[in-house]
């Protein structure tokens, strides 16, 4: 029996479009710590008031009704779970009431907490509601990057779960998940549109979005929002393209984010790939490859943009299953996204070897491990590393050795 057993989680799934994140960011409270906390958070079952608190002291700040203050938090031991509202409408506080039912927040703290922390031993966030704010993003003649345009009734509740070690960002406006989730729905507006006017003000607002999520960094102090217009990628001077392969494999989320926090250099320091070899790092499931088609100096920095972008899109993406993926440093002003079903209508994405992506540039990829990892050398010869090179499914690797994952 779990020793949380004498807490049971209410727990409440997101439904689509809404989502949970699950990442080390978000640190490693006790499990028994949230399921005590989540506890003590309001039980109701009707719609209540509550008040998003101004971010600064506020003279002729009045509450409209007897309620609840936003960001509400409960803790306990290690573990801090926060509600709390997002999206441009809310930057300012300008809403004077929102209405939420407690046990929806019980709910969602709960999903998080069995899906992350019992799970796999990290904190996170869900989302309710995000639906108000696509719909106004998506509208014809919106300009979505003036926050003040956007009307109370497009804002949407998050719930974070996190440890009480530091404070961590606002996860609805900062998380690159986010940022994500809202692309990945600007992109599907634009394939429904019908040709014309709509459809290329979409496309031309995807490309454009993109360059914030860049900007949406967990491991930066005051990332920007996501509402928050820049005209193209930085650290990698616009040139990135990225692609999703299943036939990369699954890759643990797990297993990439330690790559990321723990094993990448100083971002002023570079690394020079040669022709034709490849630089590796690897942890469990998991591994990150540095290649490229001439001899190229490239910046960790660089490196890390390129191996967050892939853990988002591709290898955590919320919406669908994890794959590996590939970030190119190309030398055309253009990036490439889309989704498995849509790679497979348009018959794409499998002419992109590992040391043929785009001329004279690195290439990044990220994919799934079945075999020992020794060092660099042994990792050329590996049966996952030829597969990569041959555009082949890595998961026959898992049947050779005997242990097929993913």
């Amino acid at each position: 029996m779990p020793r949380s057993a004498s807490f049971p989680l209410f727990i409440i799934p997101p439904v689509l479009p809404d989502f949970h994140t699950c990442n080390e960011y978000y640190g490693t409270p006790g499990s028994l710590d949230c399921h005590i906390a989540a506890n003590a958070l309001p039980y109701g079952v009707d719609p209540e008031p509550w008040n998003p608190l101004p971010f600064f002291n506020s003279t002729d700040f009045v509450p409209t009704h007897e309620a609840n203050g936003l960001p509400f938090m409960v803790s306990h031991g290690d573990c801090e779970i926060v509600i709390d509202l997002a999206g441009p409408a809310n930057f300012d506080r300008r809403n004077a009431v929102v209405w939420g039912t407690p046990n929806d927040f019980r709910g969602m703290a709960g999903w998080v907490i069995s899906q992350c922390v019992d799970r796999i031993g990290f904190g996170g966030f869900i989302t309710k509601g995000i639906a108000n704010t696509m719909n106004f993003m998506t509208s014809p003649n919106v300009n979505f990057w003036n926050f003040r345009l956007y009307p109370p009734d497009t804002s949407f509740f998050t719930v974070k779960v996190t440890d009480t070690r530091e404070e961590t960002i606002d996860p609805g406006d900062q998380d690159p998940s986010t940022g994500l989730q809202l692309y990945s729905n600007i992109i599907d507006s634009a394939i429904a549109a019908p040709p014309g006017p709509i459809k290329s003000s979409l496309i031309s607002t995807a490309r454009t979005f993109m360059g914030s999520i860049y900007k949406m960094r967990r491991d930066i102090s005051n990332p920007p929002y996501w509402w928050e217009w820049y005209s193209g990628a930085t650290g990698l001077n616009g040139q990135m393209m990225y692609t999703c392969d299943a036939n990369l494999g699954g890759p643990s989320l797990v297993d990439c984010s330690k790559i990321e926090y723990s094993q990448l250099g100083a971002p002023s320091d570079t690394i020079t790939v040669e022709s034709g070899s490849a630089t590796f790092l690897n942890s469990q499931t998991c591994v990150l490859a540095i290649s490229a088609s001439v001899t190229t100096t490239i910046s960790w920095q660089q490196i890390r943009e390129a191996l967050d972008m892939l853990i988002n899109v591709c290898v955590g993406n919320p919406t669908s299953p994890s794959v590996g993926g590939r970030a190119y440093l190309g030398v055309e002003d253009a990036l490439t996204f889309k989704k498995e079903k849509e790679r497979k209508r348009d018959g794409d994405g499998a002419n992109a070897n590992a040391y043929d992506p785009l001329p004279a540039h690195a290439n990044i990829t990220l994919f799934q491990q079945f075999e020992g990892f020794v060092n660099s050398t042994r990792e050329l010869l590996s049966c996952s590393w030829q597969h990569v090179l041959l555009g082949q499914n890595v998961r026959t690797c898992g049947v050779v050795h005997g242990h097929l994952n993913g």
